[in-house]
């Protein structure tokens, strides 16, 4: 009887397959620190932004997070007069599996307005041009991948790449939701 090549090349190698398989805990580590660096300076390039928006991070949460969003955009109330609805633009991760291609940004929103047809409407066109997909409470979201195979061979060139990727996201859509939100506004 002969073993699958496969299996024989494992029973050859398996010593260093597990030791290269424990770096991936490693890697996780380095790129939740990685990106927690990239929300840290997002703040400072957000100051620069047009329409002025407000930074908020959540970088304890199993899945850290970074939003941009106007005042204005959290006049939207119920007719009880509390809050009801939420925009934001976010950046977001998975703590416990980030690999440096595991971020995602876009329009995130909260279930009510994503199953608004009109709301749906006013975010889809810019999305779809924008390759973003519709997910949850994220009436648009997309995955930064690194432009270049060897992007670990310079982080800070990768960081940059995805500052620049944010600042797009957040002036694509921002006078999109400011639109959005004057209109929700106005039907009071």
């Amino acid at each position: 009887m002969k073993l699958d090549p496969r299996l024989e090349f494992y029973l050859k190698h398996h010593q260093q397959i597990e030791e290269w398989a424990n770096l991936q805990k490693l890697v996780y580590d380095e790129a939740d620190k990685f990106f927690l660096s990239v929300i840290d300076d997002l703040e400072a390039a957000a100051a620069m932004f047009p329409g002025e928006p407000k930074f908020e991070k959540s970088p304890t949460d199993s899945h850290p997070v970074a939003s941009l969003w106007r005042p204005h955009w959290e006049e939207v109330w119920n007719k009880e007069g509390e809050p009801e609805d939420w925009f934001t633009i976010a950046f977001q991760w998975k703590r416990a599996v980030a690999m440096f291609d595991g971020m995602w940004g876009g329009v995130n929103c909260k279930n009510t307005f994503r199953s608004s047809p009109f709301v749906s409407a006013a975010i889809q066109e810019a999305a779809i041009k924008g390759g973003f997909k519709e997910k949850k409470q994220w009436p648009a979201k997309r995955y930064f991948h690194p432009s270049r195979e060897d992007f670990y061979a310079n982080l800070d060139t990768y960081k940059a790449e995805l500052l620049r990727e944010m600042e797009q996201i957040w002036q694509t859509f921002y006078p999109i939701i400011d639109d959005v939100v004057e209109k929700l506004i106005a039907k009071r």
